[in-house]
């Protein structure tokens, strides 16, 4: 059955990894993820180009050894830590956070970059941000969809003004028309596009 669902619908590729987290594998699957990350980084001659974002699961960040499969992998292909980006989904790290700080803090001290993704999905806390150590936030595309309303507009630029002032990098998804563009564009926002 999983096999199956994994060249169908996105959404059974997300029950099969409810079926790996409630089986226990999902940490097994999370570091081989991680070291083939860092095999194809170390593949690539640390091609300073490129950027590689990886998402793990809450029961990853918070085991114990977690860090010291970082460590092994970062001495073992002797990759750059600065290009790696760790996505966190905006639930795990509002209502997970107490488990997951101390290996969050470790991977930013060894280097790493932690990306809030999936921003604006019904669990945000603006006043979360401040005291969340994160160096990008990934707007949810729903954010850029409703900017046709004026209310919307407005929720999203003062949303984007307090990010900006806290320092964090933006990455907003889902931009497909010009509309869309020509907005971020006015309001000041530096686009790269990817």
């Amino acid at each position: 059955e999983i096999s199956a669902c994994l060249v169908g619908s996105e959404m059974c590729i997300r029950d099969s990894i409810t079926v790996a987290e409630e089986s226990g594998q999902i940490k097994a699957i999370d570091r081989w993820v991680v070291e083939e990350v860092f095999k194809t980084m170390s593949r690539s001659n640390n091609d300073n180009m490129r950027y590689y974002a990886i998402n793990v699961s809450v029961l990853t960040l918070s085991s114990s050894d977690f860090i010291d499969n970082i460590k092994q992998f970062q001495l073992q292909y002797g990759v750059s830590p600065q290009r790696i980006v760790f996505e966190i989904t905006e639930y795990i790290i509002i209502n997970q956070y107490q488990e997951i700080s101390a290996n969050l803090d470790e991977l930013k001290q060894l280097g790493y970059k932690i990306s809030l993704d999936d921003f604006g999905t019904g669990y945000s806390s603006l006043s979360n941000l401040a005291n969340l150590s994160v160096d990008y936030l990934k707007f949810d595309k729903s954010f850029i969809q409703s900017i046709s309303s004026p209310k919307n507009k407005s929720l999203m630029l003062g949303t984007i003004s307090l990010v900006d002032i806290l320092g964090i990098n933006m990455i907003i998804e889902g931009v497909e028309t010009a509309e869309q563009l020509n907005w971020l564009e006015e309001i000041g926002l530096s686009l790269i596009h990817i």
